[in-house]
């Protein structure tokens, strides 16, 4: 627990000031993972560990949405119902035991008994509403307020699952309630919207299948209920999955339909996920057993939840690059979104339903980061008929840093698969700016309002020596050179009026399956990385930590 705290505090401390001064407020609606004290907890071990006394909050310490206030430089929200409390830099409508829907819904399904409080993310909004004019006034005056506030809507969904599964209902009855949820959490951000919020974060539902609660009520002697790599309840997390993804088509309907909002989805499942498959990355020997399965650890585990939201803060630290008009990507596989066909499963089938063009079974890093920023997915440069004023993706699948002529020197020209490198995206980019403004002055002007992704390269540039048999050192040899390309074509683009740019630095690719050692097998305890490839990694990060690119 205390690892993770001080990771938190790691990331917290990575924030610039001017992150600090983006948001003037900030408002959360949710459940018992964001209430600071509308429904009160008294007694140990509630917040003994960080204010020492019980505040009202589900956690012996922190929550998320404190995590969240410290890092954009804001005080601690305050619970709604506190009495002579000032709201106008935030309040908190989050109530424990919350539901999604309301008391009628499940009043109708013989549910009723089993809500603590009716506290529906309607009612929340409601109260919402009441408090705004104390806050600023006029509508018009309350629409410029919130234009400068953030807003956290949710975690919700989890309070309507669990009141139908403690009442004995099966898992198949409960997945019912999923299209209604994510209907009414979409339908409380348009109300938001509509009162004048344009930055908005939406959390994902928790992988309930690993909470020892669940693991204790529904325990079974069957081994396939359980999933292997974690102990999980699979029906379980196969709901928070099913919420997760009905969740995130709301989102995505909605973002085109209010262009000038931020809707960002912060993935809580996939991390905490990663928190019982990893347990012992994340602090202390946190891993422990409940029968013969993996769980989560007894302690309230809220504080590596806020990991996902700082995270999102920490990669974009300034007070525009959450709202930027475009994002341009250049790199390969990593990255590329259908430049170079892949057809065929398991290709998409994730995600998409179907092969999109991306090396991956669903999204990229740089989906992630689009929908992060509230840019809509990146299309592929070569795509016919598309415009490009919220960005392009100039990214191929086996795309090198350097030149086809440094390959064809050394007789490496006929391995390459495509040519497509760093220089020859960004010449690609340059012919595309046309089409997107009118003079060097609008150019510059756009693009500075605009996120580059420069990569992942390299990587092709030093398998396709490897692949020839050519040696370690030899391959070694090609690093500086890479990075010098890098660093070019990071000039080029900042003299096209590029200011905010994201350079990812190269995987340790010795780690990859390709380059494991035969012998090494594939669910080993303590498979260990090929040295020579990943000498190769640490090699090009030492250029980059020398500041090589200046």
């Amino acid at each position: 627990m205390k690892l993770s705290i001080f990771f938190s505090f790691v990331l917290i401390s990575s924030f610039h000031l001017s992150s600090a001064q983006r948001y003037n407020a900030l408002f959360n609606f949710g459940d018992s993972l964001s209430d600071t004290g509308n429904v009160v907890l008294a007694g140990l071990p509630y917040g003994m560990t960080f204010f020492g006394r019980p505040t009202g909050r589900c956690s012996d310490g922190r929550l998320v949405i404190d995590f969240i206030a410290e890092g954009i430089g804001l005080p601690h929200l305050p619970p709604n119902t506190a009495k002579d409390a000032d709201f106008h830099q935030g309040a908190n409508f989050a109530f424990i035991a919350a539901t999604t829907l309301p008391f009628d819904f499940f009043h109708q399904r013989g549910l009723s008994k089993g809500l603590w409080v009716n506290a529906s993310i309607h009612e929340q909004v409601d109260r919402f509403e009441k408090l705004l004019p104390s806050i600023c006034g006029t509508p018009q005056e309350c629409r410029d307020f919130l234009g400068k506030s953030l807003l956290v809507v949710g975690e919700f969904g989890g309070n309507d699952y669990s009141t139908g599964l403690f009442a004995s209902r099966n898992v198949s009855e409960v997945r019912t309630f999923v299209p209604p949820v994510s209907q009414a959490i979409a339908e409380g951000l348009e109300r938001l919207i509509g009162l004048g919020a344009v930055d908005i974060i939406v959390p994902a539902l928790l992988p309930v299948g690993c909470f020892p609660l669940y693991l204790t009520l529904y325990n079974t002697s069957d081994p396939e209920d359980y999933g292997p790599g974690t102990g999980c309840m699979r029906r379980h997390n196969a709901l928070s999955w099913y919420h997760n993804t009905l969740l995130r088509r709301q989102l995505d309907r909605l973002r085109p339909k209010y262009p000038a909002v931020s809707i960002r989805f912060a993935d809580f499942y996939a991390q905490v996920f990663d928190f019982a498959i990893n347990p012992l990355k994340y602090g202390s020997a946190a891993q422990r057993r409940v029968g013969e399965h993996m769980a989560l650890p007894s302690t309230p585990p809220t504080m590596s939840f806020s990991t996902m939201f700082l995270v999102l803060f920490w990669l974009f630290p300034s007070s525009q690059s959450l709202h930027y008009d475009a994002i341009f990507s250049f790199g390969d596989s990593l990255s590329d979104t259908g430049n170079v066909q892949v057809a065929g499963l398991p290709y998409g089938i994730t995600f998409f339903g179907r092969p999109t063009g991306r090396c991956s079974n669903g999204r990229l890093v740089i989906d992630f980061i689009a929908e992060a920023v509230g840019l809509p997915l990146l299309p592929a440069s070569t795509k016919k008929g598309n415009g490009f004023r919220q960005g392009a993706n100039f990214a191929y699948t086996a795309a090198t840093a350097l030149d086809f002529d440094f390959f064809n020197r050394r007789g490496l020209g006929g391995k390459l698969w495509v040519n497509a490198s760093l220089s020859s995206q960004i010449g690609w980019f340059e012919k595309t700016m046309p089409s997107l403004c009118s003079s060097t002055p609008a150019c510059k002007n756009y693009f500075g309002r605009s996120l580059f992704v420069v990569g992942e390269f390299g990587g092709n540039d030093y398998n396709t020596a490897i692949f020839a048999g050519r040696s370690m050192a030899e391959v070694n040899s090609y690093v500086p050179i890479v990075i010098r390309a890098i660093r070019l074509g990071v000039e080029r683009l900042v003299g096209h009026g590029a200011v905010d740019i994201l350079v990812p630095g190269m995987l340790p690719i010795g780690c990859f399956p390709h380059w494991m050692p035969g012998e090494v097998q594939r669910f080993g305890d303590a498979p260990q990385c090929a040295s020579p490839t990943s000498d190769l990694w640490a090699s090009e990060k030492a250029f980059w930590d020398e500041d090589q690119i200046c």
